[in-house]
């Protein structure tokens, strides 16, 4: 991580690597094991359930193992601040929170250290109760209602500690010492340990701002009744972040500071403002975030937020330069509990100097990676993945899918690759061994093996391909979309209307096709997938 973030081991193994790649490149595989292990690389051509058996490409030997920690949980970095053991005299905290299910200690505005006792903390408590924090000094005060826009300001005057919310003054307390900002940064959605980001928020935010002297009653209900549309006309304004980027990983401040902050573990955009009724926006009918005056901007934290672990390589394959277009797999070969185990991490290789095949299969990996839930699986001997259920590591890392929400109730839009998906396993059942069901991989191979007996020529890409090259179907005879190909990019589609439309041919042998639409941002990693229905 950039910064020093809160860890969570995850026992057992894990790894993940590229996705796909090209003849030629070099795989990384990034393992963390608490296990010795060694490891195998295979071209996936083996009968079904037997992929030991496959071609061999490389033997890694034997490995004792690395331990690499998970970092979830995002928040916004604010480096350039107050500083250090400046002393705090008088200052305003405004900020629009909305906040999830708060099951700990959390940070909603804050430069504070836990470990020296120093600076400021506007937070929430387990269950949503409003707390703040100055130096030594605390108060914990009413419950927020969950899933409502509540609007905050904390002013802390030479002789006075007050905070409102929603327009009224719920807190009035006598200062009782003095105090110094610590030397940690200031945090929009955390705060710090030692110098460590930890007590990660699970809440929407707006408008958050800082002014060099307190708010009067007047000035808070102003601010309250513009429901976070627009920056304060303050001259004692120090910074106001507006989020109106609504992409990207830096929000800038549009005050006098120009305090800009970096997002740390992505967030979640394009969440609206306290102004915007999502229930008016109809399912079916076209409307712009744009040129909607009452939407406003928000940014959603999570505190399991996690798109790429970060971890250090520890194999590396360098795939050959005559490698056919197809999947392949490492597999890591281990014991546990006295038992023969293993961990299959898939991946695609293409390779652009061969001749392409009559007929391009489209594995349906975006699907794959919607269902990947959980991606931290406990280690086992078994070859059945509980999918959205399934057991999770002692340490308690992400779950969430696009099945199965954030740890405190947000619905998961986005989903990295830079972590492990199990759940592209090619032996994976998600079912018990006497149902034998499975809409992965697995299933899909069912029509590689048949292709294989009849003896067809066939190349295999995934999604992921299709979206980013433009020219991929182009010298096919025939497209092949197999299994669960649920998930599709508006890309992906329309370069399939082109190929159609030129004349192409199409087999379609999948159940829910082009049900859910996303999108993939080659920079960060992340599918994204805003599905419209969330139960509460």
């Amino acid at each position: 991580m950039k910064y020093p973030h809160h860890s969570v081991k995850v026992p057992g193994l894990h790894a993940y690597a590229e996705r796909y790649l090209y003849a030629g490149d070099t795989l990384h595989l990034k393992c963390t094991s608490t296990i010795a292990y060694y490891c195998t690389i295979h071209k996936l051509d083996s009968p079904l359930d037997k992929t030991e058996e496959a071609t061999l490409l490389e033997e890694i030997p034997l490995c004792e193992g690395k331990i690499q920690d998970i970092h979830p949980g995002s928040y916004v970095c604010i480096q350039n601040s107050f500083s250090a053991q400046e002393k705090i005299e008088t200052l305003a905290i405004e900020c629009w929170v909305r906040p999830w299910e708060i099951l700990h200690k959390q940070a909603i505005f804050s430069q504070f250290d836990f470990c020296s006792e120093e600076g400021f903390l506007l937070g929430l408590l387990p269950g949503g109760k409003l707390h703040w924090r100055l130096g030594k000094q605390s108060k914990t005060l009413l419950q927020l209602a969950r899933q409502c826009w509540h609007h905050l300001v904390m002013n802390i005057e030479s002789d006075r500690i007050k905070l409102y919310c929603d327009g009224q003054l719920i807190c009035d307390e006598k200062r009782e010492q003095s105090c110094y900002f610590p030397s940690t940064p200031l945090c929009l959605g955390s705060a710090q340990y030692d110098g460590v980001a930890g007590y990660f928020l699970d809440a929407d935010l707006a408008i958050p701002c800082l002014y060099s002297r307190p708010l009067s009653p007047e000035e808070v209900n102003q601010r309250l009744l513009d429901r976070g549309t627009s920056a304060p006309q303050n001259p004692t304004l120090l910074s106001c972040w507006l989020l109106k980027e609504e992409t990207g990983s830096t929000i800038s401040d549009s005050g006098p500071s120009q305090w800009h902050g970096e997002i740390i573990n992505n967030g979640t955009w394009m969440t609206g403002g306290p102004s915007f009724d999502s229930s008016k926006v109809p399912r079916y009918e076209s409307y712009s975030p744009e040129v909607d005056p009452s939407r406003g901007h928000g940014l959603r934290l999570a505190s399991d937020d996690l798109y790429d672990c970060h971890w250090e390589t520890t194999e590396k394959f360098r795939i050959p330069e005559n490698t056919a277009t197809c999947i392949y797999v490492a597999r890591y070969h281990y014991q546990w509990k006295g038992q023969e185990a293993h961990y299959d991490v898939t991946f695609f290789v293409r390779n652009k100097k061969k001749s392409k095949a009559s007929i391009l299969v489209v594995a349906t990996s975006n699907t794959w990676a919607a269902y990947n839930s959980p991606p931290f699986p406990e280690s086992s001997t078994l070859n059945f993945y509980p999918i959205h259920d399934a057991p999770e590591c002692a340490e308690e890392p992400p779950v969430y899918s696009c099945y199965v929400d954030h740890k405190a109730g947000q619905p998961a839009y986005q989903f990295g690759s830079r972590v492990p998906w199990p759940s592209a396993s090619p032996d994976i059942l998600f079912s018990e061994n006497n149902i034998g069901y499975s809409q992965a991989l697995r299933l899909e191979r069912n029509f590689h093996l048949w292709l294989d007996r009849e003896h067809f020529h066939y190349d295999i890409v995934s999604d992921f391909e299709v979206d980013e090259d433009p020219d991929l179907f182009e010298g096919y005879q025939t497209l092949a979309i197999v299994g669960h190909s649920e998930y599709w990019s508006l890309g992906a589609m329309q370069k399939l209307d082109n190929y159609l439309e030129n004349g192409g041919n199409l087999i379609v042998l999948s159940g829910n096709t082009m049900f859910w639409r996303v999108s993939h941002d080659r920079d960060t990693g992340i599918m994204e997938c805003r599905k419209w229905e969330y139960k509460k």
